[in-house]
């Protein structure tokens, strides 16, 4: 359990300021699917909610310019900010998605995220694009609450030449390598996550970061919590 208080709270102060807390923060799976213009409903780069920047889809994935993702009403609040490590990106809820309402009525978190042109309708090869960036399993951690600096890729996902691009523990053009790692499923371009309940800190981390938190830090969810 207090390894999992630690954990969070690195990446919520954004592995910097390691006894920083935020109330707010807790990690999160959530099923990742990917979505642009093509198949977009109706096609196009109109979404459902203006954060900031108007009724359209965008963003490259900082944390003031983040990246657009849909997700069901009442699963995160209207332009809420989160951190997905297997991106690299800050996204913020702006836009509906209607699968994403089936899995949520079964109490399943699911974001789909925008990619490509916000101009550009990339048809059949863009959709092809989307269906490899959708990692297996589909079910991978996202921070709610993140702070402000933890590493960003600004990279585009889906160019009209290159194709898609680099995302998490996948294998794509033009991409660094991951270290490697004994424990794939938890190291997400070099930002440890734990993907069960069975939570990992890098050891060089250790005797720095375990101090005794136990009166405040990250709030868990039902399915962090070790019987």
């Amino acid at each position: 359990m207090m390894s999992l208080i630690i954990v969070a709270m690195l990446l919520c102060a954004g592995l910097s300021s390691p006894l920083v807390i935020r109330q707010s923060c807790h990690v999160q799976d959530a099923a990742h699917t990917f979505y642009g213009f093509p198949d977009n409903d109706p096609p196009g780069c109109v979404i459902a909610y203006d954060c900031g920047r108007g009724l359209t889809a965008g963003g490259a994935g900082t944390f003031n310019d983040p990246l657009t993702f849909a997700s069901a009403p009442g699963e995160f609040q209207i332009c809420e900010i989160i951190y997905d490590p297997y991106l690299r990106k800050y996204l913020r809820m702006e836009d509906s998605c209607d699968s994403c309402n089936r899995d949520w009525a079964n109490k399943v978190w699911h974001i789909d995220i925008w990619t490509g042109s916000s101009t550009v309708n990339g048809g059949n090869d863009q959709v092809n694009c989307e269906n490899r960036l959708t990692p297996a399993p589909q079910h991978k951690p996202i921070i709610r609450g993140p702070g402000p600096n933890l590493p960003v890729d600004a990279s585009i996902l889906i160019t009209a030449n290159a194709g898609y691009e680099t995302a998490g523990d996948m294998d794509f053009p033009n991409a660094p390598k991951n270290e490697p790692t004994q424990e794939p499923d938890r190291l997400f371009n070099g930002i440890y996550i734990p993907h069960t309940i069975e939570w990992k800190i890098p050891p060089h981390r250790r005797s720095e970061a375990e101090t005794d938190l136990s009166s405040g830090g990250a709030t868990e969810t039902e399915d962090d919590i070790e019987d």
